[in-house]
């Protein structure tokens, strides 16, 4: 704990001798709107949280039907979009900084092209601060919305197995209510398509600030950086609804360990590949 903050210290002086920052930060002297940022975020998911536990309510059932009509198609939509939204904020701030002429100067001083790079990543986030705290702290709630859809059109008080999306079958025991384990599997599931969904728009920003850095075009960057991103993030939500399928199900209690695995692969592999690519990107923006 006081190494955490002792970090925080320093990140906070460094911003203070960091005019650049300052300025794309529109005047914080301090990463205390990341904090809260992040706090905001976990506050909010662990709300989402409960009500993925009340889930199995008489009265969630009758929001979900009430839903059935609009809230898969919008539930993707709030998921899409803000992709959409990052990668434009991420060029026209880029496009903008580096056309100014105290860019031009900015490159003469001390500041690395790696602090560079890595302002307007700051930047970027702070401008998309609001909407992305309630995007990411809500992202649960959309997601359960998503996989419990194709089940819910499916549902019957007697019917036992039902198929998932990709055509594979569960078949669940009767019982009244859901156990413990199987609300915590749902907790983690969301949780762990959560931060991939993350991770890809962690990757978008980093292409779309390193692209337009490079080539100054900022609807080619945009819809190039969007055409892998918007099929990948549409290959995680198809993928979504089996693992909470899978939860709950016969082969539950003997094969969960696939779900755990699953999930943490699918949540750190965005996040690896964008080490990667955040080095190749800072090369091509300053050659």
């Amino acid at each position: 704990m006081t190494s955490s903050i002792y970090t925080m210290h320093l990140l906070n002086i460094s911003i203070k001798l960091n005019p650049f920052l300052m300025r794309l930060t529109k005047g914080e002297s301090s990463l205390d709107w990341f904090s809260a940022l992040t706090r905001h975020w976990l506050y909010l998911w662990m709300g989402i949280c409960l009500l993925i536990g009340a889930a199995n309510s008489p009265l969630f059932l009758v929001m979900l039907a009430a839903s059935s009509f609009s809230g898969l198609p919008l539930s993707v939509l709030v998921i899409v979009v803000p992709l959409a939204l990052l990668v434009f904020t991420g060029t026209q701030l880029t496009l903008r900084e580096t056309q100014s002429e105290g860019f031009a100067l900015l490159r003469l001083t001390n500041i690395s092209r790696d602090t560079i790079f890595w302002n307007l990543i700051i930047g970027t986030v702070y401008r998309t601060r609001r909407w992305l705290t309630w995007i990411i702290g809500g992202c649960p709630l959309f997601i359960y919305l998503i996989c419990s859809w194709s089940m819910f059109e499916q549902f019957d008080f007697d019917k036992r197995c039902y198929v998932s999306p990709l055509g594979n079958s569960y078949c669940y025991p009767y019982v009244a209510t859901a156990p413990a384990g199987t609300i915590l599997g749902q907790a983690f599931w969301c949780l762990s398509i959560t931060m991939s969904i993350v991770g890809l728009g962690v990757i978008a920003t980093l292409c779309s600030i390193g692209l337009t850095m490079k080539s100054k075009n900022v609807m080619l960057v945009a819809f190039g950086v969007l055409t892998p991103t918007i099929p990948l993030a549409a290959v995680v939500l198809l993928v979504a609804p089996e693992g909470f399928f899978f939860i709950g199900s016969e082969s539950w209690s003997v094969s969960w360990a696939w779900l755990l695995c699953t999930g943490m692969i699918m949540a750190v592999l965005p996040f690896v590949a964008s080490l990667g690519a955040q080095r190749l990107l800072r090369y091509l923006a300053f050659d």
